[in-house]
């Protein structure tokens, strides 16, 4: 890791995310850092947070407000880009409570206090718009922002932190003559890492195991079949999602990935020849997680035999000297 400009962890899929601002990347990886994984967004994230319930992660660039599923898909935006315009993003929060988003931006007018549902409240397609803006008691901002318990916290300067209700009101200054220097400000609070409602935080399991080998079949005719495996049962919150890839040996090419919910696809091609060879490739994922791929090379059903061009009759005679009636 040569360049992090933030990082955020998923307490459900056990992740730890982060920006590269050089490469202007969001990767995530195990918590040691292995098995690390370049997420589809290029973006020069400065601020990361996690909703692991949900499985989204929102970020803030300075300038602008987006979120997307864990795994990167279903980008949206909350707050576009504004340049040249003055106005700076200066910190990004979640209300797990309340299902809220909060951002504050900060002008040469003063600091503005943004609210907005989360990602989920939303159904996908619509416009994003915040439902409540409104001015800071204490103007003066300069991040980061975090929730706890009905407030805001955030820093005004390098010496002092703000506490207010969610409107940015009825705000307290917390400081002290030791503290100087201060950029960083963090709630450390088990509440905010809630679970989905199982008896034990142990028994959340967002991470797919492979799919089985030895369960892959091929049923169906030589230009239109099933690709059948064992279904994936060791998750057991939110959706299970199947990529396939259908790699053909005869015309040396891969067909656009398909991905599904159901263990099977249908592949239905006019131009195959019967029998052709082909690499199956399967990679099973969900929001929080995926699993290796794995590959096997399988034929495809053979074609009925084809009406005789030319046919012909040979006849052979066979004669024994021994028997009397031939």
């Amino acid at each position: 890791m040569d360049s992090v400009g933030s990082i955020a962890v998923d307490w459900i899929g056990k992740k730890l995310y982060w920006s590269n601002p050089k490469q202007q990347l969001i990767t995530r990886g195990n918590l040691n850092g292995t098995q690390q994984e370049p997420l589809p967004i290029l973006t020069v994230a400065k601020e990361l947070n996690i909703d692991a319930i949900q499985a989204y992660i929102y970020w803030s660039t300075g300038h602008a407000v987006e979120c997307a599923r864990l795994n990167g898909k279903n980008r949206r935006t909350y707050y576009p880009a504004e340049l040249f315009s003055g106005k700076q993003v200066m910190g990004l929060t979640l209300d797990v409570d309340q299902r809220a988003v909060y951002w504050i931006v900060r002008s040469f007018e003063g600091s503005t206090l943004f609210q907005a549902p989360t990602a989920e409240e939303i159904p996908h397609g619509e416009e994003i718009y915040p439902i409540k803006e409104m001015s800071l008691q204490h103007p003066h901002m300069q991040g980061p922002l975090c929730y706890f318990s009905d407030h805001l916290l955030w820093l005004q300067d390098d010496r002092n932190a703000v506490i207010g209700d969610l409107n940015g009101q009825n705000a307290a200054v917390i400081s002290g003559t030791s503290l100087s220097g201060l950029n960083m400000v963090a709630v450390l609070d088990p509440v905010l890492h809630q679970y989905p409602n199982m008896s034990f935080a142990e028994d959340v399991n967002v991470i797919p195991e492979p799919v089985r080998l030895s369960s892959l079949q091929i049923t169906g005719t030589w230009d239109q079949f099933f690709i059948k495996w064992d279904p994936v049962t060791n998750v057991n919150y939110d959706q299970v999602f199947y990529e396939v890839k259908i790699y053909d040996f005869s015309k040396m090419d891969f067909s656009e990935p398909k991905v599904t919910i159901e263990p099977f696809v249908n592949y239905w091609n006019p131009g195959m020849i019967p029998y052709s060879k082909l690499q199956i490739t399967i990679k099973v994922f969900t929001y929080w997680g995926a699993s290796p791929q794995v590959r096997a090379v399988i034929h495809s059903p053979p074609s009925v035999p084809t009406e005789p061009t030319n046919p012909r009759v040979f006849v052979s005679y066979s004669r024994n000297p021994v028997r009397k009636y031939q």
